[in-house]
């Protein structure tokens, strides 16, 4: 935090962030900056979809009490949320998918599972994209 309060002190940085880190550390992390009259991490970027829930147990609630703004990434899980239409129109073409890390382009069960439900919700709400937050 030391050599992070420095960039920000001489102007080459605005603001700290921080990604992918277990909550306890950055707790502890900002703990101290507060503490030394450091700058604290003002800011968290963490993997969150619906398909890995585990930022809303660990990092939200940090994030309220550290009073951290939240830059979620991977929010459409690498591409796994589609229809069985979208993912039937993949293979059709040839299209496939995204691989991610020597994953398979085609969803697993809990993740078809998953965009059934989000695709009951869609049409409940009359929207035509699953992927769709309106």
């Amino acid at each position: 935090m030391n050599s992070l309060h420095n960039l920000v002190a001489s102007g080459k940085v605005l603001y700290l962030g921080v990604s992918d880190t277990p909550a306890w550390v950055v707790s502890m992390a900002n703990q101290y900056a507060h503490d030394h009259g450091k700058t604290p991490f003002v800011i968290y970027q963490g993997r969150w979809n619906a398909l890995l829930r585990d930022f809303e147990r660990e990092i939200l609630p940090m994030a309220r009490q550290q009073g951290l703004a939240l830059a979620p990434w991977d929010v459409l899980a690498g591409g796994k949320i589609r229809t069985d239409a979208e993912e039937e129109a993949r293979r059709q073409s040839g299209e496939n998918g995204r691989v991610v890390l020597g994953q398979n382009w085609e969803r697993n069960e809990d993740e078809r599972k998953l965009s059934a439900v989000l695709e009951k919700i869609a049409n409940e709400v009359g929207t035509q994209s699953i992927q769709a937050g309106e």
